[in-house]
């Protein structure tokens, strides 16, 4: 996430929150009531952002099913209410299905759900529902972490050795730009984060270059 936001500022897009406000929050003891609501409101705030800018292209990241275009068991999500709120069609790309990369593909690029290679087609519950679904490649792991982490974007891992009071319990190791945690503290954004194990001597985080600098922190995890 934190390189997302990285990026997208980069390469000069304006970033905002599309989510709920605390101003904007309201109770309700119906489930799905509640859930209508969020993501209700949801579409206020992307739309409130193309009444600002008409000629904007937004970009949305979201959780599971508030990519859904269509009502689904009496709940609607984000991009059926900007449908219905704001007459947009979103281009809805889904990234959670759950199927192994056909035998003898290679590469380790997620690939397009297709029916004849170039037609999408859209497979299991939410089939009928996004208009495209992205297949990713099975993961294989390397020194406990995704190997996949290493493969884009020019990444280098950073190894080093988990300091003897990080040892015999749990902690979540987090690696900073060096330059943004110095400037930012606490509230810097990490490079790359995971949860060592209890008995984890050796820690494998994943920085954007070999020229940059890093520093590495370590929080107790509450589990």
């Amino acid at each position: 996430m934190g390189q997302l936001l990285r990026l997208a500022s980069a390469t000069g897009y304006h970033i905002f929150g599309h989510e709920i406000r605390a101003a904007q929050e309201k109770e309700f003891a119906d489930m799905v009531k509640r859930i209508n609501y969020r993501d209700s409101v949801q579409a206020v705030n992307v739309l409130a952002a193309f009444k600002q800018n008409p000629s904007a292209k937004i970009v949305a990241l979201v959780g599971y099913d508030h990519l859904l275009e269509k009502e689904r068991d009496g709940v609607k999500r984000l991009a059926t209410y900007l449908r219905e709120l704001g007459g947009l069609n979103p281009f809805t790309v889904d990234q959670t299905l759950e199927l192994a990369r056909p035998a003898g593909v290679p590469g380790a690029a997620p690939l397009a759900l297709t029916s004849d290679g170039r037609q999408p087609m859209t497979w299991g519950s939410n089939r009928g529902y996004v208009d495209l679904q992205l297949v990713h490649p099975p993961t294989a792991m390397q020194q406990g972490r995704p190997a996949w982490l290493g493969t884009y974007d020019g990444r280098v891992p950073v190894i080093a050795a988990v300091p003897q009071a990080q040892r015999g319990k749990p902690y979540l190791a987090q690696l900073y730009d060096q330059r943004e945690y110095q400037r930012h503290g606490e509230k810097a954004i990490p490079l790359d984060q995971y949860l060592l194990g209890a008995q984890q001597k050796q820690v494998r985080l994943y920085k954007r270059s070999t020229q940059q600098n890093v520093v590495i922190r370590y929080r107790p995890a509450k589990l």
